[in-house]
Parts: structure tokens; sequence; C-alpha cells
């Protein structure tokens, strides 16, 4: 009558992070990804990851970028200062900051991402 999920069964959109940036870290230097990162620490410096392997850098409730940042996929629920730029989407959650422009494919706004602030948004020139 009712179906049981599988405990291993993962969404399609269930994202899996090769490389993560804790809280209390700091990463002083330009970041050049081939897979996913989840940063919940601090970047100072660019973050450039692979388009071809469909990377994401996801930015979370804790972490902060300061510097531009080019994937194939951006989730910000952070902090940025700089520019992003997503070929496939961008998503901004409720409580983000963005400070820069952002050109992306798609832009998903989570309920109450009003509160985020962008100095721009440009969808004409995704990277």
């Amino acid at each position: 009558m009712f179906n049981k999920l599988k405990p291993n069964a993962r969404s399609v959109s269930m994202e899996r992070f090769e490389t993560l940036i804790g809280p209390g870290t700091t990463v002083d230097g330009d970041l050049v990804l081939i897979d996913s990162v989840r940063i919940d620490g601090k970047v100072v410096g660019d973050i450039q990851a692979s388009q071809s392997n469909k990377a994401t850098v996801a930015i979370g409730p804790t972490g902060e970028v300061i510097g531009h940042i080019s994937a194939f996929r951006v989730i910000v629920a952070g902090k940025v200062e700089g520019n992003i730029a997503a070929l496939e989407r961008v998503e901004l959650s409720h409580d983000c900051l963005v400070q820069g422009d952002i050109s992306y494919g798609f832009l998903w706004l989570h309920q109450r991402a009003a509160r985020c602030a962008t100095a721009g948004a440009d969808h004409s020139e995704a990277a």
C-alpha cells in the first residue's frame, strides 16, 4: 500500500561534494577545482570550477567568499563579495548576501530570497 524509500536511494538533485572547507577555516588564494566544493569557512580569492564536469560551488550559511566565482552551478546561502558566473544556474537562499554582478542560465530564488542584496544581475553573459 505504501512504498518505503530505500535507505540508500538518492534524489536526482542530491549534490556530492568532493571538497569541503569547514567553519573556522580560511583559504587565502585562488581555487581551481575539477569537482564540486562546499564552503562553510572563508575563501579570500577567486574560485574557478570545472564547467565540463558540471561542478558546483556551494556557499553554506556560515560561508564567505571574497572574490569572483565561476562554475557550472553556484548555490549561495552565505556571503559573496564578488561577481558570480554560472553556466547552468545560480541559487540564492533566504539569508544570503551577494555584493557583485551575477550572470546565469537560470536564477533560483528561495523563499524570502528578496533579502539578498545584489549590485546587478545579468543573464545574457553566462560563463
